[in-house]
């Protein structure tokens, strides 16, 4: 979402370490868990963005409030991201200040589970009578440092953290420091979808999370096992950005392979010369120092199949007619669409026009266009994200609509008629959409179809007659989909 455009209202004024504007930096924010747009936000030249009221405030609810910036000089790491807070009602602006994190040395401590190896993990263990400036010294960073990294709230007394420990940042990020920047806060900068958040969407698509160290007593390393010793233990932030956690970076060279990010679907690059096939998929969460961090491989046999199914999640979408839909709901149509298809693999939709498009273009091609969602959306199905489509196990798109409930055919000559041969029962929340969506995107009376209707007959082999087999889950654009169990 960028600011142009939209009506003046409450601001948010983001500042370098010296109070400095930032002028054009990226800013993500998520309301409640849920991201307020699809892409980074962008400030003018001022460090400011400007939104409705109504963004931060209902009555009557509490809206947890979360925002990550960045730009060139303050990159976008695990620092970059506040903590959560909520907005003051009649508040016009707020402040977001990127701090700078330095770089200390870390102290190495015993484990705390009392084996043998150490670690470096600081922290320190708040005391009664302990103040800030105490802490302070001893990490070597100021207290805002110290509370973003902890997910900590200002107003929050020390007093009431006692016997909690409070871990001091890892990394640096100096003024000045430029860094190399994950895929999709560098190419794409204002197009390309983050998480979510640590979001899908976290969204939504959020559905990889770090992996923790596995504990035990150091052994002897066996000649098969040497490789384990490449493994270091590094301390990063748990998946909602919650107090650091140690998880295993490999510094051994990345496996070939195809990879893309997670939660966006971004393709990031297809290696070639290391070890395992260069036809398998991987998906990862950063990208730090030539290395994947969070790396997975998906359960799928190799990039073509991948490829393939994602071009018939595309050719089964509303992407044809995207003119007319919006971003979100054809990225909720495609979500729920590749749940589906897990569990139900006829589709005819991989031998469309706009499969065979999908497929005649290169990886990178796919990047930043509607193809992408298609790409995000299969990656959380294979990775159990979340289900859009609500359990179902079917999907009809318009055609079925546009025949009204006198009509008992069989079929079209070109598709079964699915009101007749199953027989269906539709929300009144999901006939209203459906309706409003198809004549929307049909043109207006083209929508026909009943909201409920029983099997007439037994056609063939199905055995539904005075049946509704169909029950609605989910409507997005013109498809609707099916639970038939």
């Amino acid at each position: 979402m960028n600011n142009k455009n939209q009506p003046m209202g409450y601001e948010i004024e983001f500042l370098g370490a010296n109070n400095e504007p930032l002028a054009y930096c990226k800013a993500e924010m998520s309301i409640n868990g849920l991201p307020t747009s699809e892409y980074p936000w962008q400030a003018d030249e001022n460090g400011r963005i400007v939104f409705p009221p109504s963004l931060v405030e209902q009555e009557g609810k509490e809206l947890r409030i979360k925002v990550v910036f960045w730009n060139e000089q303050y990159p976008k790491t695990e620092h970059s991201e506040i903590p959560e807070f909520t907005w003051i009602k009649g508040k016009r602006l707020v402040r977001l200040r990127a701090y700078n994190i330095y770089e200390i040395k870390p102290r190495t401590i015993p484990n705390e589970k009392g084996e043998p190896e150490t670690y470096k993990r600081p922290y320190h263990i708040v005391e009664q009578g302990d103040t800030w400036e105490i802490i302070e010294k001893e990490a070597g960073v100021n207290r805002y440092a110290l509370i973003w990294e902890n997910g900590l709230d200002e107003a929050t007394p020390l007093s009431s953290l006692a016997g909690q420990k409070i871990y001091f940042p890892k990394g640096t990020r100096k003024s000045g420091l430029k860094s190399k920047e994950t895929p999709t806060s560098s190419k794409s900068n204002s197009k390309t979808q983050q998480s979510n958040t640590k979001n899908e969407e976290t969204n939504r698509a959020d559905s990889s999370p770090k992996q923790l160290p596995k504990e035990g007593d150091k052994k002897t390393a066996k000649p098969a096992e040497k490789k384990k010793e490449n493994n270091k233990v590094v301390q990063e932030r748990s998946t909602h950005n919650e107090k650091p956690v140690d998880v295993v970076e490999n510094e051994e060279d990345n496996p070939n392979g195809y990879y893309y990010e997670a939660n966006s679907g971004y393709y990031h690059n297809h290696l070639t010369e290391g070890t395992g096939s260069i036809n398998d998929v991987y998906i990862y969460i950063d990208f730090k120092e030539d290395k994947y961090i969070g790396m997975k491989k998906l359960p799928i046999k190799d990039h073509n199949e991948f490829i393939t199914k994602s071009s018939t999640i595309y050719g089964e979408s509303s992407a044809f007619r995207s003119a007319k839909v919006s971003q979100d709901e054809l990225k909720k149509e495609m979500y729920a669409i590749a749940s589906v298809l897990q569990k139900n693999k006829e589709a005819y939709g991989v031998s469309s026009k706009l499969a065979k498009l999908f497929r005649s273009k290169s990886c990178s091609d796919r990047n930043n266009t509607n193809m992408q969602f298609a790409i995000a959306a299969l990656i959380n199905a294979l990775n159990n994200g979340h289900d859009y489509s609500n359990g179902a196990d079917m999907w009809d798109g318009m055609e079925q609509a546009m025949y009204p409930s006198s009509d008992n055919r069989r079929s079209t000559g070109r598709f079964e008629l699915h009101m007749n041969t199953m027989g269906w029962d539709i929300s009144q929340e999901h006939y209203e959409k459906w309706k409003s969506s198809v004549n929307s995107l049909l043109g207006q009376g083209k929508f026909l179809a009943p909201q409920k209707k029983a099997a007439p007959d037994n056609y063939g082999n199905y055995k539904n007659k005075e049946k509704m087999r169909l029950k609605s889950t989910a409507v997005y654009n013109g498809t609707i989909f099916w639970s038939s169990k």
